[in-house]
């Protein structure tokens, strides 16, 4: 992906704002922690890959805990 491109758009509607930020939140660090996504950073003399190995299930959403 060029630098500058759109690698990656959310879009969720909910009633509430708070409840729409955090759906978003949730996708794209599902997406970041999911996909293998390597980085090149490059200098002068060269460039090195940056990036870990993909993890295979969701985490815990994150945000305050259900009433009981």
């Amino acid at each position: 992906m060029p630098l500058g491109e759109t690698s990656v758009a959310v879009v969720v509607a909910s009633p509430h704002r708070d409840e729409a930020f955090a759906a978003a939140r949730y996708a794209i660090d599902e997406t970041k922690a999911r996909a293998p996504i390597w980085k090149a950073e490059r200098f002068a003399d060269g460039h090195v890959w940056i990036g870990d190995t993909a993890r295979i299930g969701p985490t815990e959403p994150a945000g305050p805990a259900e009433p009981a």
